[in-house]
């Protein structure tokens, strides 16, 4: 019995490993285009590619945060910018231009206190590129996600202050 769940557990862990990937697949494909203010972090280099860091900027309020994660209501423009509309309340209905967003709140150590932050971050975090300059992506200033119906977001691209496409993933 102990032999047949350890192969079992590798099983479940595959299975579970595809259902995320499709769900991300999913929301890449089919979810509501917003644009969330974001700054350069900074660059990473593997063997293979070179990562963009982004920094998410927070547009909600700090009051209105109120635990490590939640889900908040925004509403989008019409060019897709993203607005802070209030903390999801179960018997509130949506309005037509509003949107969930899940958020989470990140704490990014340091050896030295004065250098340790913390942030919010909406999607994913680094955005893998290839074959760029890492000054052309010195304009981003939004990050663009695709958000599901439950306020889960995918990072799928960049844009300018203009709304101006810079990168966008494959």
């Amino acid at each position: 019995m102990k032999r047949f769940s350890y192969l079992l557990l590798p099983l479940v862990v595959f299975i579970v490993l595809i259902f995320r990937w499709v769900s991300i697949q999913h929301i890449a494909e089919n979810g509501v285009r917003i644009l969330v203010p974001v700054s350069i972090a900074g660059f990473e280099k593997n063997a293979f590619s070179d990562f963009l860091k982004l920094r998410y900027h927070n547009f909600i309020p700090a009051s209105e945060i109120t635990d490590k994660q939640g889900t908040v209501v925004v509403s989008r423009s019409a060019g897709g910018y993203v607005h802070f509309e209030r903390q999801l309340e179960k018997d509130t209905p949506l309005r037509p231009q509003e949107l969930l967003l899940r958020y989470a709140i990140v704490y990014q150590p340091s050896l030295s206190p004065e250098k340790s932050k913390s942030g919010i971050r909406f999607a994913g975090s680094t955005f893998k590129f290839k074959g760029r300059r890492k000054n052309a992506f010195k304009e981003a200033k939004y990050a663009v996600l695709n958000v599901s119906k439950d306020g889960g977001a995918v990072l799928v691209g960049l844009t300018d202050a203009n709304g101006v496409m810079l990168l966008q993933k494959d």
